[in-house]
């Protein structure tokens, strides 16, 4: 079996508006997207990307189609 949960962290410089994600998945069957301020507390993350599933229960248990690409912006998912 595969991890259960897996971080990713990215500091920018400064503040940003973020309009546009685009994640290429790695057998991944969910993808959460979290954000938080470098002044704020560890744990104080806001969601901006509700967990999305990149795989469907079937293809999770046979390893089918684990690479997709989706594009999540502010006007449809943000």
């Amino acid at each position: 079996g595969g991890d259960s949960k897996q971080f990713v962290v990215f500091q920018l410089e400064a503040s940003s508006e973020i309009k546009q994600i685009t994640i290429q998945n790695e057998s991944s069957a969910f993808i959460e997207v979290q954000v938080s301020n470098t002044n704020k507390s560890e744990d104080d993350f806001e969601t901006i990307l509700p967990v999305v599933s990149f795989m469907s229960p079937s293809e999770s248990k046979s390893k089918t189609n684990s690479n997709r690409t989706k594009t999540f912006t502010s006007e449809n998912n943000l």
